[in-house]
């Protein structure tokens, strides 16, 4: 018995499995852009303040422009209640953390307050994103 279909069948989970990360790497179409910010370079906290009235059921922080080391971020709601998220990895360019979902969802967002580890001065300010849906 010849097993020719094996090595199609290898392409094919090969495949799937690259489609799968490629996916993962930017937010699906149903994530609305909340705000965006580029990084202060020296510093290792920022605000992004977030001009919206819709209230959101999960979030993600998007990276442009350069890769930035992600410590924590503090989602700030409507009714001065916080949600933060531990990240403690690196968020390469065009990467997104995990979307996370808020407590007692959906939420009306304020303003995301970010801590990472301090961008080289010198080098391309990385450029957050952040999304909801």
């Amino acid at each position: 018995m010849k097993l020719s279909y094996l090595p199609a069948f290898g392409a094919l989970a090969l495949a799937s499995v690259i489609g799968t990360a490629a996916a993962d790497a930017q937010p699906p179409s149903q994530w609305r852009t909340l705000a965006s910010r580029s990084i202060r370079m020296g510093s290792t906290r920022d605000t992004v303040p977030v001009n919206s009235r819709n209230r959101y059921r999960q979030v993600q922080v998007c990276v442009h422009n350069a890769p930035l080391r992600l410590n924590s971020y503090t989602v700030r709601f409507d009714n001065n209640r916080v949600q933060t998220v531990r990240v403690n990895s690196r968020v390469n360019t065009g990467a997104c953390t995990r979307a996370i979902s808020l407590t007692s969802a959906p939420r009306r967002i304020t303003r995301i307050d970010l801590a990472y580890q301090q961008v080289p001065r010198g080098s391309r300010a990385p450029q957050v994103r952040v999304v909801g849906r």
